[in-house]
């Protein structure tokens, strides 16, 4: 697993505004829910999951997942990104 991403939240929440597909978003907070605000579709889903893949260099093992873990920037850097804490977002 590559640890030596810098500032992942940042660059998730770039990717996610870069593909929202919802009319009106401007921000995305680290708590915003991505799949009950409609941020992204479920087949945007799987486009989030690549890109989260190249950030941490390796595959993710989706068997692994527990719910939730992707529907906020808080809980994908939880998952993937433990180094991240929430002191550093802002």
């Amino acid at each position: 697993m590559n640890t030596l991403v810098r500032r992942p939240h940042e660059q998730l929440k770039t990717w996610l505004l870069q593909n929202c597909k919802k009319q009106g978003v401007s921000d995305i907070t680290y708590d915003t829910n991505i799949i009950e605000e409609r941020i992204i579709t479920s087949v945007q889903t799987f486009d989030l999951i690549t890109f989260i893949e190249r950030l941490v260099g390796e595959q993710i093992d989706l068997s692994e997942a527990k719910p939730g873990t992707f529907h906020t920037i808080g809980s994908i850097c939880k998952a993937f990104f433990p180094q991240v804490t929430i002191g550093e977002i802002s």
